[in-house]
């Protein structure tokens, strides 16, 4: 089974100082007076993943390299290797947790294998469990993760596709960009039309940022248009993670002015991570930093349908770059750039979209590896422009309360990969009442990633009561 270009892409770009992993991590409380057994909980998502097809795949290469990648089915699942057991130091909270997944963001996944694994974790305070779920981005995008990982959690009638559904829609109100993935339920590479050459040459200039690109607020948009900012430049291996929490209610002033709770995210992000800018990058003249937001290309599902049996697997995302309004002193008019910018991430997706799917089919693991080591070795990221500050993606699930393997979801963390150039993920799962945010970040490029999960609501509140003021 063929990968599609942006599979076979996110396989060959992973370096030793780039993971390519779609992590989540879930927090288990116990029964009122029970527990949750670690032992009884590995065996049961054993056997669960042992019935997901998506899960018992693996990346083949061509001879030499020079050919694009299968996904080739093994005859059975070493259960050894991606069942995994752990457990927490004292106390067993978030900085613990946090301490956790930094180390396995750290080390890539064996590709001999199929390109998951997961973690459950016991000592947390309390007495309920954690569960930490990896895959390569080859296999899945953040959302065909999030649902896989629902497969696994869920037993029997799982969440409605509807609620699944990836919400990462950078302009809402233009409407969801044209299908470009597969069908419902098709594995890696199916039912995808390959992008022609041709598609890549008209997205060039765009993505290359010549003449006639999107102007967004009389300022261009795209990727390679932002200022460097401190955490930009060549990545080590290591990871540093955060998590964070912002309850719904708190974005009520600002989605009162018709922004979206995407919107709200993406200014309060540029708010809180001006304290790590010199003032000359925040004032008057400067520009302001931008956000590579991944905007999902699957097909919106009807309302209400269940969830396939075989869940949806490997990536059909769009890229769009969004200014996050940070060289906007009021935090009010900061909110209003994001949203123009916004308004223009559709088509900006599509383009992006295009251009990915035909120059990513064009990358060979036997070629395009050695590059990025080379680069990486010659730290070539600490001088050349870069494409974005940071990526900054959204994902929907109703999660909190529901049981789950004996015991009930507090909290569903996701944190995504941090690409060479970058340094810094921010990833949030909306729910019923707020969001879960997962911030990854260098240990070096960006060792204060628990200070900027304790400054966003700081900025959230600082926004809110800007917009009161107005």
């Amino acid at each position: 089974m063929p990968t599609s270009g942006l599979d076979a892409f996110f396989s060959a770009v992973e370096g030793p100082t780039t993971p390519m992993l779609v992590t989540a991590v879930a927090v288990l409380d116990p029964p009122p007076g029970g527990s949750v057994a670690a032992a009884s909980v590995q065996r049961e998502l054993g056997e669960r993943a042992g019935r997901l097809p998506a899960l018992a795949r693996r990346l083949s290469g061509g001879p030499l390299g020079l050919e694009a990648p299968h996904w080739r089915p093994v005859d059975q699942l070493d259960l050894a290797y991606h069942l995994r057991r752990a457990a927490l130091p004292s106390p067993g909270g978030l900085p613990e947790i946090a301490d956790l997944a930094g180390e396995l963001l750290s080390h890539p996944l064996d590709l001999s294998q199929p390109p998951w694994r997961l973690w459950v974790v016991e000592g947390l305070a309390g007495g309920g469990l954690v569960l930490v779920a990896q895959a390569h981005h080859a296999l899945v995008d953040g959302a065909a993760g999030l649902g896989i990982f629902a497969q696994l959690l869920l037993p029997g009638p799982a969440p409605s596709r509807q609620a699944r559904r990836d919400p990462r829609r950078a302009a809402p109100a233009s409407g969801p960009p044209a299908p470009r993935s597969s069908a419902s339920g098709a594995g890696p590479g199916e039912g995808r039309q390959a992008p022609s050459a041709l598609a890549a040459l008209e997205a060039l200039p765009w993505f290359l940022g010549w003449p006639g690109s999107t102007e967004v607020a009389g300022r261009r948009s795209g990727p390679f248009r932002c200022p460097r900012a401190p955490w930009n430049g060549t990545v080590s291996a290591r990871r540093v993670v955060a998590f964070a929490h912002l309850p719904l209610a708190a974005f009520q002033a600002a989605r009162a002015t018709g922004a979206t709770v995407n919107d709200v995210l993406l200014t309060t992000v540029g708010l809180a991570l001006r304290r790590w800018l010199p003032p000359e990058a925040t004032g008057p003249g400067s520009r302001s930093l931008s956000a590579l937001v991944p905007v999902s290309l699957r097909p919106s599902p009807p309302a209400g349908g269940p969830l396939d049996d075989e869940p949806l697997t490997g990536n059909a995302v769009g890229c769009a770059f969004v200014p996050l309004g940070t060289d906007q002193p009021d935090p009010a008019r900061a909110l209003a750039a994001v949203q123009a910018a916004t308004s223009a991430a559709v088509p900006e997706a599509r383009a992006l979209g295009s251009a990915f799917e035909a120059l990513a089919a064009l990358a060979r693991p036997v070629l395009t590896r050695p590059l990025v080591g080379v680069a990486a070795a010659l730290r070539l990221f600490d001088r050349l422009p870069p494409l974005a500050n940071l990526v900054v993606s959204f994902l929907s699930l109703p999660v909190e309360g529901l049981p789950v393997l004996g015991g009930r979801l507090r909290a569903l963390y996701p944190l995504g990969p941090v690409p060479e150039g970058l340094g810094l993920n921010v990833t949030a799962l909306r729910t019923q009442t707020g969001l879960f945010l997962g911030i990854s970040g260098c240990a070096e490029r960006a060792p204060w990633v628990r200070s900027l999960a304790d400054a966003l609501p700081e900025a959230l509140d600082e926004l809110s009561r800007a917009l009161r003021g107005w």
